[in-house]
């Protein structure tokens, strides 16, 4: 069961393992871990891991392109 639980955790600035935050698309991803593991990696255009914030934000080709044409900018990332 640790196993489990530290898997799915990350390490920020020294502190204990915690569970991540995670963005799909700029927007919270409610099924954390498990819903970016059922996410296809061929839909992936760019993930960032921001340890300080215990982030991960992933975007999808289809969102990058779709901001890209209406000329909107990615959302700037807030801790």
């Amino acid at each position: 069961m640790i196993y489990t639980r530290r898997r799915d955790c990350m390490r920020t600035r020294g502190t204990t393992p915690q569970r991540p935050r995670i963005f799909i698309d700029d927007a919270p991803a409610m099924g954390g871990v498990r819903e970016l593991a059922t996410l296809p990696t061929f839909e992936m255009y760019r993930v960032e891991v921001i340890r300080g914030c215990g982030q991960i934000r992933v975007y999808t080709t289809s969102y990058v392109e779709g901001t890209a044409s209406r000329g909107y900018p990615l959302l700037p990332i807030i801790c």
